[in-house]
C-alpha cells in the first residue's frame, strides 16, 4: 500500500511538473537550459536566443536605428539567407528547419539557403 502511495505521488508530482514546463515562455526555457553553461572570453554575449559581439549591439530594433541588413522584397517578403552548421543530427536538422519555416505562418519572413550572399543566419551550437 505504501509503495502504491509513493508511486501515485511521483504521478502526480512529474504530471504537474510537466505542466508548469508547458506554460513557460520560449525565453524562459532556453534561459533554464542554458543558465549552467560558461562561455569563454571569445565566445559572444548570449542574451536570449540572441548572440551579441558586444553590449552596444542590443537594440530591439535595428531596422528604425541603422537601416534593415534583409529589406523587404517586391512581393512583400523579407527573405533571409541561412546556414546550419554540420554537426547537427538529421533529427536536430529536421527541427531547426520546421522552426524556421514556421515564421511562414505568422510573418513576412521567408528563410531561405545561403547562396553566397553577404548577410547571412549561421545557425550553430556552442556551449549548449
Amino acid at each position: 500500500m505504501v509503495l502504491l502511495k509513493v508511486i501515485v505521488l511521483l504521478v502526480v508530482f512529474t504530471s504537474c511538473w510537466a505542466e508548469e514546463e508547458k506554460e513557460l515562455s520560449v525565453s524562459e526555457l532556453l534561459w533554464r537550459a542554458n543558465k549552467d553553461v560558461v562561455h569563454t572570453k571569445d565566445e559572444p554575449l548570449v542574451i536570449d536566443d540572441i548572440a551579441y559581439d558586444n553590449e552596444n549591439e542590443r537594440n530591439a530594433d535595428q531596422c528604425t536605428s541603422s537601416g534593415c541588413m534583409w529589406p523587404r522584397s517586391a512581393d512583400g517578403n523579407v527573405y533571409v539567407p541561412y546556414v546550419i552548421a554540420n554537426h547537427y543530427t538529421s533529427r536536430e536538422l529536421s527541427i531547426i528547419e520546421r522552426g524556421l519555416e514556421s515564421f511562414t505562418e505568422v510573418s513576412c519572413i521567408r528563410f531561405i539557403k545561403w547562396t553566397g550572399q553577404r548577410g547571412y543566419l549561421s545557425i550553430q551550437s556552442h556551449n549548449g
